[in-house]
């Protein structure tokens, strides 16, 4: 059962991510410059991979219930570099490897849930450093963030080599922070070391 305070905090955070995304889509209905950041329909075809991560978030991130189905975690698992530099916004200390990688995203997809929602994309001109924003409710907190993502090449067989997470404020922070901590604290409990 939720309780009255977490039930009027996800009010409240639902109220404030919907202005949030109201004030995107006036920003990207002004935005009227071809090609513009805000426009979806641009965001394909600048890094095969990218493509690959954007479907993936497309059916694991908005449908969490197929966020463990054994065909999306090996999508992830094809994408993700085996030496993958991690860095949560959580904690300062970037977390090494794919399956360190892999266990972070499913849980914070897992988190946010069907509230995530990437805003815009900013890409270099190598299509290799990419900048994606994003909004989201953590336990009815609302958060905006952005993944900053780095490919070791513009091709068919990239990886991500580098994930950087920023959000605000500083309240996400700290109940992400915390509701992770039980996931790390509940997978090493049941299934050992991470």
């Amino acid at each position: 059962m939720m309780s009255s305070e977490r039930r009027d905090r996800a009010k409240s955070g639902s109220k404030m991510l919907q202005q949030y995304r109201d004030t995107v889509l006036d920003l990207q209905l002004r935005t009227t410059v071809g090609g513009s950041g805000f426009d979806r329909n641009t965001w394909y075809g600048v890094n095969p991979v990218l493509d690959k991560w954007h479907a993936f978030v497309d059916e694991a991130i908005v449908n969490p219930e197929h966020a463990n189905n054994t065909n999306l975690v090996s999508a992830l698992a094809n994408i993700l570099d085996d030496d993958l530099v991690f860095h949560p916004p959580t904690y300062w200390k970037s977390r090494k490897g794919k399956m360190i990688g892999m266990f972070i995203l499913q849980q914070v997809g897992g988190i946010f849930g069907k509230s995530f929602q990437y805003h815009r994309q900013i890409a270099d001109a190598t299509g290799t450093n990419i900048v994606l924003e994003f909004s989201a409710l953590v336990d009815g907190i609302a958060a905006q963030g952005v993944d900053i993502i780095t490919f070791n090449e513009n091709s068919s067989n990239a990886k991500i080599v580098d994930f950087k997470v920023m959000i605000r404020p500083p309240e996400a922070i700290a109940k992400l922070r915390e509701l992770m901590e039980i996931r790390v604290l509940e997978f090493t409990r049941t299934r050992g070391k991470l």
